[in-house]
């Protein structure tokens, strides 16, 4: 972890990238391994935290604690934010007295962290309010969502004067999360006249941390979720294609989006509870009911979907492909390489399984981005969510399954 640090740090020489740390010398040195310029140094200081956490050290050694850390890191010139953990369950006054002695130390900065995102915006307002008035600390704000209550919060606070907030991209965090990066700078451009955030970019960044975390963002996502910007309601979709700000206040192109329409979720007909146990029977469906695709090579059945099981989260089907090369040649290009390439709002996985022993005895090309490569089975491709993909039949015989999460495939479809 330490090396990967290093080279973050190393890349980008010119940003003021903090780590954080434990009041301990051994935790400030690995910050300076690294060669930070800032630290993030954080303690507990109430009374459940004493009892949980410290219970060999009174109050009195923890403000040791504190001290004696600013004071180390400050002798190895870095600069220094000191958090109060648990901040929004801390009295008053105690927080009044943290912030006095890190600010006669030489933090640079107070973070007040709402851990377990106890707050509320009133009493998040008085306490920044409170602190802003009595000390003239650069203050920074780490809010959870523990209530569904950061991002109103994050709002109070900044009423109050609040400097910083912590976010993160997809408010990734413990438990439920802090800030969304996106929401509150969208918030910050639209109601505060911030204007330096690249926001057309939103959705791109989104769908580049997805792939590279394999994190998944909430489907309801203010700004970046799947269906932001989505219309399902008939009576929506009418009023929206005559003029989109009857059900847009902005536009998804602001935020790097499209808008689409989608299918109504076909309506659960039968006893939830009573049906758990429902035995499906797959049924044969030419490709070409799917935008993007033709009936193509081999037959084609559907093993689940919406249609089969409106409770249904997710579309499976498989296809099976003899190896008769006289009827594959005697097809249309087009039927050749049935599918065109696509991209889904969610991710999908490509499953290839040949007739012969331990699945062997099946070549396709698949092209996944912009990389196409022939494949021999037994194979299987997780395809991220907005990531452009095809493949076709090169020869034998086998099967093929594509499982896509989502209930309907047309939905799912992403249309640039």
């Amino acid at each position: 972890m330490q090396d990967n640090l290093s080279q973050v740090i190393k890349a980008l020489p010119n940003e003021p990238i903090l780590l954080h740390s434990r009041c301990l010398k051994t935790d400030i040195d690995a910050v300076l391994a690294t060669k930070a310029p800032w630290i993030g140094l954080w303690l507990s200081f109430n009374d459940i935290s004493l009892s949980s956490k410290f219970t060999k050290k009174n109050l009195a050694d923890i403000f040791v604690m504190m001290k004696e850390s600013i004071d180390y890191a400050k002798s190895k010139n870095l600069k220094i934010r000191f958090s109060i953990e648990d901040a929004s369950r801390t009295p008053a006054e105690l927080i009044q007295e943290c912030a006095h002695i890190a600010m006669n130390s030489g933090a640079c900065q107070l973070s007040l962290a709402d851990t377990v995102g106890a707050w509320e915006p009133k009493s998040c307002y008085n306490t920044i309010k409170n602190l802003k008035q009595n000390t003239d600390i650069n203050l920074s704000i780490h809010l959870h969502n523990d209530q569904g209550l950061a991002m109103a919060n994050a709002i109070a606070a900044i009423d109050a004067g609040v400097n910083t907030i912590d976010t993160s991209i997809c408010g990734i965090g413990e438990r439920a999360g802090i800030i969304d990066l996106i929401t509150l700078a969208n918030y910050l451009a639209r109601h505060k006249n911030q204007n330096d955030f690249a926001l057309e970019k939103s959705h791109k960044l989104v769908n580049l941390f997805e792939k590279i975390t394999g994190y998944q963002d909430s489907p309801q996502a203010p700004f970046t979720g799947r269906y932001a910007f989505a219309h399902t309601s008939s009576y929506h979709k009418k009023a929206v294609n005559n003029n989109p700000n009857a059900y847009e206040h902005i536009t998804p192109q602001s935020v790097g989006k499209l808008r689409r329409e989608m299918q109504p979720t076909k309506q659960v007909k039968t006893d939830r509870v009573a049906k758990l146990f429902n035995i499906l029977r797959p049924f044969k469906k030419g490709a070409s009911e799917l935008p993007y695709h033709r009936d193509g090579y081999g037959e084609r059945y559907i093993l689940i979907d919406n249609r089969l099981d409106s409770r249904s989260r997710l579309y499976w089907i498989m296809r099976v492909f003899k190896n008769d090369k006289d009827s594959w040649s005697k097809l249309a290009k087009t039927e050749q390489q049935h599918v065109d390439g696509h991209q889904h709002d969610c991710a999908s996985v490509f499953c290839f399984w040949g007739a012969d022993a331990e699945g062997k005895g099946l070549t396709v090309s698949v092209t996944i981005g912009e990389e196409t490569q022939e494949i021999n089975s037994p194979a299987v491709l997780f395809i991220p969510a907005y990531t452009w993909h095809t493949y076709s039949y090169v020869s034998g015989s086998g099967q093929y399954f594509n499982l896509v999460l989502s209930p309907s495939y047309h939905n799912s479809l992403y249309d640039l």
